[in-house]
């Protein structure tokens, strides 16, 4: 359990990296384009994003980083919340009772 909690971590501190990389190349695109604080966890803002920088005319090397980087912040979306989900069903067999103290969450409970 540690070893992958301690993957995800490092795929989390990649992907906060490639998050504040990608919000730059975003403003530099489009100044008006407002992504929600931590919205780019969630599936809908990353797919919205998606559209919106395929449907943009913007071309030239911002625009080619912007959408290297959503594809890659989308990967590592799913493979952080993947390893979440392998991590709960683990601490669910071996250690249930702290998944039912107050305030400890999967992540705590490793």
């Amino acid at each position: 359990m540690k070893l992958l909690s301690d993957h995800r971590r490092d795929l989390v501190a990649e992907w906060t990296k490639l998050v504040n990389r990608l919000r730059w190349h975003l403003r530099e695109l489009d100044p008006g384009l407002q992504i929600p604080s931590r919205g780019l966890r969630r599936y809908c803002v990353i797919d919205d994003l998606a559209d919106q920088l395929a449907e943009a005319e913007a071309e030239g090397t911002a625009a080619r980083i912007a959408r290297n980087l959503h594809v890659r912040c989308r990967e590592l979306t799913v493979q952080i919340n993947s390893l979440e989900r392998e991590l709960r069903d683990l601490v669910r067999v071996v250690a249930p009772s702290l998944l039912a103290a107050p305030g400890c969450g999967v992540l705590g409970a490793r």
